[in-house]
């Protein structure tokens, strides 16, 4: 179903997943849930359908920090450094591809653990580096962050996010 699928060898870390195109969204989340390479999750269905609304025709979708996991709230408060590492790897071989935009799509979750703030810093980085500009779908919570794609709206648009807010200069 998913030409790009990246994980470890026991598929409890997802790195990348998504359908080849010339013009793909990249979108960066919080951290992989169940969806696989045969099969889609609520949040890949919605990734989907707002790519190919936007004229895109692929996606990869990628995340902070690569554990699988329902809820975040069961993820460590320390990362395991290694996931992190093939992690950032990953980030770096799809974000310099980036083409035209890059979807930050985190939502609140940002807050519940000190990493993801470092892991998305280096997301924008590498993004700007790459040419490409962070963007929200919708407005942003309450709190300032970009909203989940399991929160979106069809109605909703892109539009830039403030770099700086996560350390990144464009």
């Amino acid at each position: 179903m998913y030409d790009i699928y990246e994980c470890n060898a026991r598929d409890t870390w997802r790195f990348a997943l998504g359908r080849s195109g010339r013009n793909p969204l990249v979108v960066v989340g919080i951290n992989p849930h169940a969806a696989t390479r045969l099969q889609a999750d609520a949040t890949v269905r919605r990734v989907q359908a707002i790519a190919e609304k936007a004229g895109h025709d692929g996606f990869v979708l990628l995340n902070l920090y690569p554990v699988r996991s329902r809820c975040v709230k069961d993820l460590p408060q320390r990362p395991d450094a290694l996931a992190i590492e093939a992690n950032r790897a990953s980030l770096r071989r799809h974000l310099q591809h980036a083409t035209r935009r890059v979807w930050l799509a985190w939502g609140n979750d940002i807050f519940k653990r000190a990493f993801f703030a470092i892991e998305a810093a280096f997301v924008v980085h590498l993004s700007f580096e790459a040419g490409a500009s962070c963007e929200r779908y919708g407005d942003l919570t309450k709190r300032g962050e970009p909203r989940h794609p399991s929160r979106a709206s069809n109605s909703w648009a892109f539009a830039p996010v403030d770099a700086a807010r996560y350390g990144a200069r464009p």
